[in-house]
């Protein structure tokens, strides 16, 4: 019984041997090469190493500063904040800062300086922005700041040192008409004295009166009666 089992396997591993001789001879020599050939093998590179996060950099508080550290800007309202203040204890007690907007055209702006004292003058205006009347409006004025305009530094504002009734002139004259700043002599800091008001009818009246007293005549006129004769 054992031995024909054994044959039986014989026979059924000389037939597989055959079939697979006659399978590999039927391939052609690139499937067989193909076949023959072992795997490839697949290198694989090192995974680089991960390189630790950075950790965040504590807050900075502004305020503390090293020493040898950049001054940090102060935003635009803190600027003038603190120019405000400054300005506020120039001021005696009692005593107002007045701006006073300034143009280009005839401006004093860049003449005028922080400690200087100025008159300011009223200049009303008709129809059509004519001019009427120019007076002395307040005399002898202390500067406290000058502020020049960014693009055009011959047009700005000045503030001046008023008491409060003369703060609400130059108020109500800045609506009215038109103010001007001049620029007096530091050594007359103490003269108040203003002239009379000038109209520009009696300006046009004093330059024709000034003119014709200035005219050189030909001769000696003499009158006589109604009637006049030049003589030569």
């Amino acid at each position: 019984m054992r031995f024909a089992l054994l044959s039986v396997a014989v026979i059924l591993a000389v037939v597989a041997a055959v079939a697979a001789f006659q399978f590999w001879n039927n391939l052609s020599t690139t499937q067989q090469a193909a076949v023959a050939a072992p795997p490839p093998v697949v290198s694989q590179a090192p995974s680089p190493a991960l390189s630790p996060v950075p950790s965040p950099a504590p807050s900075v508080i502004a305020n503390a500063q090293a020493a040898d550290a950049p001054a940090i800007a102060l935003p635009a309202t803190h600027a003038a904040a603190e120019n405000a203040a400054s300005l506020a204890a120039k001021l005696p007690a009692g005593m107002r800062a007045v701006p006073i907007l300034l143009g280009s055209s005839g401006s004093m702006i860049t003449y005028i300086a922080v400690g200087d004292r100025v008159d300011v003058l009223f200049t009303s205006l008709g129809q059509g922005e004519k001019p009427i009347m120019t007076e002395v409006l307040l005399p002898n004025v202390r500067v406290l700041a000058v502020k020049a305009a960014e693009k055009d530094v011959t047009s700005g504002s000045v503030a001046v040192e008023a008491t409060e009734a003369q703060a609400q002139k130059l108020v109500l004259a800045g609506k009215a008409g038109k103010l001007s700043l001049v620029l007096r002599s530091s050594a007359d800091k103490d003269d108040e004295s203003v002239s009379r008001p000038l109209s520009l009818d009696s300006l046009i009246h004093t330059q024709v009166a000034a003119s014709h007293m200035t005219s050189p005549d030909d001769g000696v006129r003499i009158i006589r009666g109604t009637g006049k004769q030049d003589r030569e």
